[in-house]
């Protein structure tokens, strides 16, 4: 329920902060890539007796479109729509069954649009910014046959670096750390857990 509330005040205060200022300058649109280090738990089980033995020894990584607006000179609002690739190798295993020879190693797909909400506070008001991130973000399975849920919920907090390349554009470097609160699945408690490496570049409206 805390969660669920930090939802709607960061909402309330995002539609209360525009009708206030609806000067296009307070706003950026930006791209953004993350290199992601999936760090769940070493098991993705289906019940007590059986389940994935997990690698994550696939490539993950998020791609999206950014949105950004100045409620304050360093205080702003964020969001995005983002393509999340969370796949990883796993090893079928039932304790109660029997099985005749080795079991291979199968591909599985987890994958998601994520769609964050976090306050962002920069520091240093030069051309070189440092800045702070937290919110939440909203995660919505779009392609995995084994989870139980469509929707998950998690928190992410992190920081970076912004370069302005002039007025109107600048980079970011992030690093970021997201942790799963809703599990995947009914019967056991995989969380999606990942640490994130990104780059982004947004432009002033």
């Amino acid at each position: 329920m805390k969660f669920k509330n930090l939802i709607i005040v960061m909402t309330l205060i995002c539609f209360n902060s525009y009708g206030q200022n609806e000067n296009t300058k307070d706003l950026r649109l930006g791209l953004l890539y993350t290199f992601d280090n999936n760090r769940s738990t070493e098991n993705f089980r289906f019940d007590d007796y059986e389940g994935y033995s997990v690698d994550y020894d696939k490539t993950n990584y998020r791609i999206g479109l950014s949105v950004e607006y100045f409620v304050k000179d360093k205080l702003t609002i964020n969001s995005s729509i983002i393509y999340s690739n969370k796949d990883f190798t796993g090893v079928y295993y039932c304790v109660v069954c029997d099985f005749i020879g080795a079991i291979n190693p199968e591909r599985i797909d987890l994958q998601f649009i994520e769609i964050p909400l976090s306050l962002k506070y920069y520091f240093l008001p030069n051309r070189f910014k440092l800045f702070a991130d937290l919110g939440i973000s909203n995660q919505f399975v779009i392609k995995n046959k084994e989870v139980d849920k469509s929707y998950i919920l998690g928190v992410k907090f992190g920081g970076g670096i912004e370069y302005s390349l002039n007025q109107n554009l600048v980079i970011q470097i992030m690093a970021e750390s997201n942790k799963g609160i809703t599990n995947l699945l009914d019967v056991s408690d995989f969380k999606l857990d990942y640490f994130s490496l990104g780059i982004g570049i947004q432009k002033r409206l």
